[in-house]
């Protein structure tokens, strides 16, 4: 019984060792030491001058104010025409103002990978974004990054080209930034390595409990071994032996004697 409960306990260990392991090494080699982990949000695609996200937030796990006291987030923005790209965060009625007579793409959904784009006609060019003052965050060029500390439900995201053109064409990134990324994978890969380690210790616990509590089997012979030891002599031929001739007497050789007589 004690060696099969090391044996399973081993084994789970084994388990959740790799697993956490895995999630800690995970996270230490994609933060690195700087503590920033980004991915691919997917294409995002207009033919308006402007990509415009209303009530842009970014969905946690958790209160986003109070992972915002842990971490950062970021967007990035690279053009597939190889323009220079404005992204700006700023109040929604302000936005709206700005862009009101422009012809503009409202993206309702950023999932997956996916967008769904929402086109708003309009004929007027709107203004140079970089110089417009109603910005609450705001930044430029061949692969801009921008911090959402200030999105919000009341704040509007805004992604063209630097020089405003139609066809606002750009492949979005989402990253976190956080000192504690990467001394948290760190810390959980050595645990997982101790948890792994400390269960392979226990399995090979329980398989030498297992051959020490096994008895020998039976033999119903000569052992195998001395078998092997022993080595048949030489032949030796035995010559069948010679017949003998038994020779009886014949009767005239044979003496006869007389009884004797009685006086």
């Amino acid at each position: 019984m004690k060696r099969a409960l090391l044996a399973i306990v081993g084994a789970f260990m084994i388990v959740v060792g790799l697993g956490v392991g895995g999630v800690g090494g995970s996270l230490a080699f994609l933060s690195g030491p700087d503590g920033v982990v980004s991915a691919d949000a997917g294409k995002v695609s207009g033919n308006g001058y402007a990509l415009v996200f209303n009530e842009f937030t970014i969905n946690t796990v958790g209160d986003p104010t109070t992972v915002r006291q842990f971490a950062e987030f970021e967007l990035g923005a690279t053009s597939r025409t190889g323009k220079d790209i404005f992204m700006g965060i700023a109040p929604a009625a302000q936005v709206n103002e700005y862009l009101e007579l422009s012809a503009r793409d409202v993206v309702s959904d950023l999932t997956d990978g996916t967008a769904r784009v929402v086109p708003i006609p309009g004929k007027s060019v709107p203004a140079t974004p970089a110089d417009q003052k109603f910005w609450t965050a705001q930044a430029q060029g061949a692969d801009p990054k921008i911090s959402l500390a200030q999105s919000g439900d009341d704040q509007t995201l805004v992604i063209m080209n630097a020089v405003p053109e139609p066809q606002v064409t750009v492949d979005v990134t989402l990253g976190l930034t956080s000192p504690a990324i990467f001394p948290v994978g760190l810390g959980l890969l050595i645990v997982g390595v101790l948890i792994f380690v400390l269960g392979v210790w226990l399995l090979i616990r329980a398989i030498r409990a297992g051959r020490r509590s096994d008895p020998p089997a039976p033999t119903d012979g000569p052992s195998t071994s001395a078998m092997a030891d022993y080595q048949p002599g030489p032949q030796v031929v035995v010559p069948p032996a010679a017949p003998q001739t038994v020779v009886l007497p014949t009767p005239e050789h044979a003496q006869v004697s007389s009884p004797p007589t009685q006086g």
